[in-house]
Order: C-alpha cells, then structure tokens, then sequence
C-alpha cells in the first residue's frame, strides 16, 4: 500500500482513500477511516465510513491501527489526514 501523510489541515482528495487522525482534548488520538471500493463497477462505487471510537495513546498507535484497518480493505493509495477534535 502507498501512503501519503499530510500537512496538518490538508485534505485527501474527495475520492481518495484516506484516515483522519483525530487529536481529542484529551491529548490521546482516534482515526476515521474512508475507502471507495470501485466494486462491481467504477460507475458505482462502494464506500466504506469507518469511525473508531478506540482512543489511542500516541499519534503513532492511531496511525497503526488505522493502516491496519486500510489493508483490511485492500486500500492501494491512502493518504493520512491529521486534525483537531
């Protein structure tokens, strides 16, 4: 899988596969996960919302388990996107 990380504040493109890492007031970090399954044709596309209410200790771990949670839905191209809660 190829991943491109993101500017703090820079969107994936609309029709990107992405994560979102989610910083909580907490100091701890969550992901939101999207992917576009282009299944059974492009014309219509399958998308797949995830929200992981997990909180993670480090930006690093939610990271993790976000590109885990992509190569379960066999995401070629992510890009990681980091925002505030």
């Amino acid at each position: 899988m190829e991943t491109t990380r993101l500017t703090r504040g820079v969107r994936a493109p609309s029709d990107g596969d992405h994560i979102t890492i989610i910083e909580l007031p907490s100091g701890s970090f969550e992901f939101r996960g999207v992917s576009t399954i282009q299944k059974p044709a492009p014309s219509h596309p399958v998308v797949t919302n995830s929200v992981n209410p997990q909180a993670y200790p480090s930006f690093d771990m939610a990271v993790a388990a976000g590109l885990e949670w992509a190569e379960q839905h066999k995401v070629e191209q992510l890009y990681i996107e980091f925002a505030d809660a």
